[in-house]
C-alpha cells in the first residue's frame, strides 16, 4: 500500500508482512511503478521484505487455520461480581444466574481439551464475574491444569481490582497475562465502574495497581472508552502513567448488556463513541500520548497485523465453558442469560457436559460448519485478494450476528471505516518514526507550542528559579542548581492532574562542560525518568558530558543524539519553516517529504 507522501521519499506499506518502508521517488519509479510491466522481477523487492513470493510462508498461512484445536479454554467460573459496572456487556449482578462453576466441571474441561491441544494450553479466566470473588477454586483449577498440561500459560485473568493485598500477591506470581480494567481517573472510574454498594472503587484498584508495579509484575490495564474519554485524554494517559501502567490497551464502549439500560439516563448518554469513526480516532489520539511517555500501546487492531483470521470459531481453537456445561465456540459467551436478548448466541453452542458420561459432548460437524461458513463470507467479502486483510481481523461471526440478528444469508459484510483505520494507524507510525516532520515548535498566533500529530503543549518559556506554569520551556545553564529544579520540576507535576511537558534546554559550552557535569545532569534525568516526568530536552547535550556513553546515555533518557533529531532544528509557522539559525526554507512545511530533507535545507542555509 503506498501512503500519500511530499518531496522526495514514497512511503510503502505491507499489511501482511507488517512491515513500513520508506524510498526515494527515483527508487519507486525504478522498481516498484508500473510493477508489472516490468521486463524482469527486481530480486531485491524480496530480498527487503517489501513483497512476498507466492507460495511463501506468509502468503500459505494466512486462511490457514493453526493445527491446535481447543487451545484456549475460557473458564467463566463465577456471575458475580463486586462492582455494578454500568456498561457491563454481561450484566454481571443483575443476572437471574446465580451459578457457580464446580470445581469437578472445570477439572473435566481441562481434561477433554488436554486431548487436542498438544500440550500446550492458554487458560482464559474471563467471563461476567471477579474470578478473584471464588479464589480458592481459581488456585485449584491453574495448578491442575499445570499438572495436567505441559505448557499452561494463564492467559489472561482479568480482574476488576478491587482485591485483598494477599490475593494481589498471588495474582502477581502466579498468572502469566495479567489483566486490570480499570477506566481512568476517579472522575471517570467511579462513573462508570463503581462499588456494588454504590460506592467508589477507584481507591482499592489504585493501591492493586500500585501493588503490582512495587512487585515488578509485567501486566496490563484495559480502559474501555466511553464519552467521558473524549477531551480528558491527557488526564487520563497521566493517570496511568503517574501510577507506573507501562502496558495500557482501550476497549470501546459496546451497546450491549447493561449499556442499554445506562445510556437511557441523562448523565450516561453516549453520542460520541457509538460512531465508529469517533472511537477509531480516538484509539490514535491516545496512542500518540502512549508513544510519548514510553507507554507500551496494546491496542487489538495492531495485533492483527501479519495475522491469520483471528476468530477463534474459526481456527477451532475455543472452548467456552459456563457454570451449567455449555460449550461454546464463541468467546463472547457467558451462560444461558443471555440467550433470551441475543438468540444467536444459542447458535453458537457446540456442546455439553454430559453428567452420566462424566465427559463432553461435542458437535465436530458444527465446528466444521462454522469454518465453511467463515469461509463462504471471506469469498464474499473477496478477502483474498484485499491488501487489507492482514489488519482487518477479515470476519467476526459475531459481530454479524449482532448486527444482523443472525450470520445468515450470507452475504458481504466489509466495514469501509474498520478497513480505513489500519492505514490510519500505520500513516501514522510512518509518520512518527519514518516521516519524522514531527515533533517540532510552532508558533501560531502568538503561542509556542511543542506540535506532534493529533495534540499540542502551549509553552511557557522561562528560567530555573521561576514561577513553574502550564508545560514549562525551561532554559538551564551550566551554573543552575538541578537539584532544586528537579523539585520544583516535581513539585508542580503532582500539583497537576493533565499530562504535563517539561521542555528543557541545556545552555552547556562543549568545549567546558565536563564529566563531572554529565554525572550531575544524568542523576537529575534519573530523578525525572523514576518519578514519571515527562520531559524532553530540546537540542543535543554536549558529547564531552558522557564521552563512549554518550549514546547509551542518549537511548535511556531519550535525548536527541544529533542536532537532526531536535526540536529546535525548525519552528513551524502556518506553513512557514523557520530554522533555528533565523532562515526561512526553501519550501512549505506540506511539500517536505521528511525531516531529512529538512535538514539537508537547513545545512544549505547554514553554508550560505
Amino acid at each position: 500500500m503506498l501512503f500519500p507522501s511530499q518531496g522526495g521519499v514514497k512511503i510503502l506499506f505491507s499489511f501482511l508482512t507488517g512491515k513500513a518502508f520508506k524510498i526515494s521517488s527515483a527508487d519507486y519509479r525504478k522498481y516498484i511503478e508500473r510493477f508489472n510491466e516490468q521486463p524482469s522481477f527486481p530480486y531485491i523487492l524480496l530480498e527487503l521484505g517489501i513483497v512476498v513470493g507466492r507460495g511463501d510462508t506468509l502468503d500459505k498461512a494466512f486462511f490457514d487455520p493453526p493445527p491446535k484445536m481447543f487451545q484456549n479454554l475460557a473458564l467463566n467460573m463465577v456471575p458475580t461480581c463486586n462492582l455494578r459496572c454500568r456498561y457491563c456487556y454481561a450484566s454481571s449482578g443483575r443476572r437471574t444466574e446465580t451459578a457457580i462453576m464446580p470445581l469437578s466441571l472445570a477439572k473435566k474441561a481441562i481434561d477433554y481439551v488436554s486431548r487436542y491441544c498438544e500440550g500446550e494450553l492458554n487458560l482464559n479466566i474471563v467471563g461476567e464475574g471477579e474470578p478473584t470473588l471464588v479464589f480458592d477454586s481459581l488456585r485449584h483449577v491453574i495448578a491442575y491444569a499445570k499438572r495436567k498440561v505441559k505448557r499452561v500459560k494463564v492467559n489472561p485473568l482479568s480482574t476488576n481490582g478491587v482485591v485483598t493485598s494477599r490475593i494481589a500477591t498471588w495474582l502477581a506470581r502466579n498468572i502469566d497475562e495479567l489483566q486490570v480494567s480499570c477506566d481512568g481517573p476517579g472522575f471517570i472510574q467511579d462513573k462508570y465502574r463503581p462499588l456494588a454498594s454504590g460506592g467508589k472503587s477507584s481507591p482499592a484498584v489504585e493501591r492493586t495497581i500500585r501493588q503490582f508495579v512495587r512487585m515488578g509484575k509485567n501486566f496490563r490495564v484495559r480502559a474501555t472508552i466511553t464519552d467521558d474519554t473524549f477531551g480528558n485524554e491527557k488526564k487520563v494517559i497521566n493517570y496511568f502513567f503517574q501510577l507506573g501502567v507501562q502496558r495500557l490497551m482501550f476497549g470501546v464502549l459496546e451497546n450491549v448488556g447493561a449499556t442499554a439500560g445506562m445510556i437511557k439516563v441523562k448523565q450516561f448518554r453516549q453520542r460520541k463513541v457509538f460512531r465508529k469513526r469517533n472511537h477509531l480516532q480516538e484509539l490514535l489520539v491516545l496512542a500518540e500520548l502512549q508513544d510519548e511517555v514510553g507507554m507500551r500501546d496494546y491496542d487489538p487492531y495492531l495485533s492483527r497485523i501479519g495475522t491469520t483470521v483471528t476468530c477463534g470459531i474459526y481456527t477451532k481453537s475455543f472452548f467456552v465453558l459456563d457454570p451449567y456445561g455449555n460449550v461454546s465456540a464463541c468467546e463472547r459467551h457467558t451462560g444461558p442469560y443471555d440467550f433470551k436478548a441475543y438468540p444467536f448466541l444459542k447458535e453458537f453452542i457446540i456442546g455439553r457436559y454430559n453428567p452420566e458420561k462424566k465427559d463432553f459432548d461435542i458437535d465436530f460437524q458444527k465446528l466444521e460448519w462454522f469454518q465453511e461458513t467463515i469461509r463462504a463470507i471471506l469469498k464474499a467479502n473477496a478477502c483474498a485478494s484485499c491488501s487489507q486483510a492482514p489488519a482487518c481481523g477479515a470476519v467476526c461471526l459475531y459481530q454479524i450476528a449482532h448486527r444482523h440478528g443472525s450470520f445468515f444469508p450470507v452475504r458481504r459484510h466489509c466495514d469501509s471505516v474498520d478497513k480505513q483505520f489500519p492505514a490510519s494507524m500505520f500513516k501514522y507510525i510512518t509518520d512518527k518514526y519514518l516521516v519524522r516532520k514531527i515533533p517540532c515548535l510552532e508558533l501560531q498566533h502568538g503561542v509556542l507550542s511543542y506540535r506532534l500529530t493529533y495534540h499540542s503543549f502551549s509553552l511557557s518559556v522561562q528560567r530555573v528559579g521561576g514561577s513553574m506554569r502550564e508545560n514549562p520551556y525551561v532554559y538551564v545553564t551550566a551554573s543552575d542548581d538541578l537539584i532544586a529544579l528537579a523539585k520544583d520540576i516535581l513539585a508542580y507535576k503532582n500539583r497537576r492532574v493533565e499530562l504535563t511537558l517539561f521542555l528543557l534546554k541545556f545552555d552547556f559550552n562543549s568545549e567546558t562542560a565536563s564529566r563531572q557535569d554529565g554525572e550531575r545532569v544524568r542523576r537529575f534525568l534519573s530523578v525525572l525518568k523514576k518519578n514519571h516526568v515527562y520531559f524532553k530536552i530540546s537540542r543535543p547535550l554536549p558529547r564531552s558530558l558522557w564521552g563512549q556513553e554518550y549514546l547509551t546515555v542518549c537511548t535511556e533518557y531519550g535525548l536527541p543524539a544529533h542536532f537532526k533529531e531536535c526540536v529546535e532544528l525548525y519552528m513551524k509557522q502556518g506553513a512557514v519553516v523557520r530554522f533555528v539559525n533565523g532562515r526561512v526554507g526553501k519550501q512549505s512545511w506540506n511539500v517536505y517529504g521528511d525531516r531529512d530533507e529538512i535538514y539537508q535545507d537547513f545545512l544549505e542555509s547554514q553554508a550560505s
